[in-house]
């Protein structure tokens, strides 16, 4: 069974024109995002479980680099169920773009975003 994404794209004092993803994606994030940035390329923030936990390390490279080179996403919080391998391959590739979203986190959004 396939689960589905929520891609939402705010306009006005969020995170204006940008499209922002969110939902858990057992493991499909780099889908998910190709098919978001289909509508809209400026994919700003995903966070989520990524659910890559169960993943090879060279998928979860291919994945990290794909997110962060070939589709641009400006930042990622990945959560609990994307895994220890993930969040140092995501950390690597995103640096101070990567935000942890683990139980407890709050994750502030503001019009502050270029």
């Amino acid at each position: 069974m396939r689960k589905m994404s929520i891609g939402e794209n705010y306009v006005g004092k969020l995170t204006p024109m940008r499209s922002n993803i969110s939902r858990f994606s057992r493991g499909t994030i780099d889908k998910i995002v190709e098919s978001a940035s289909a509508i809209n390329p400026r994919i700003h923030f995903i966070v989520g479980g990524f659910h890559l936990v169960t993943a090879s390390d060279p998928d979860i490279e291919k994945i990290a680099t794909a997110l962060h080179d070939r589709f641009k996403v400006e930042y990622v919080a990945p959560g609990h169920c994307t895994g220890e391998s993930a969040f140092t391959a995501l950390k690597k590739a995103f640096g101070d773009h990567y935000l942890y979203a683990g139980l407890g986190t709050t994750l502030t959004l503001n019009s502050a975003v270029p």
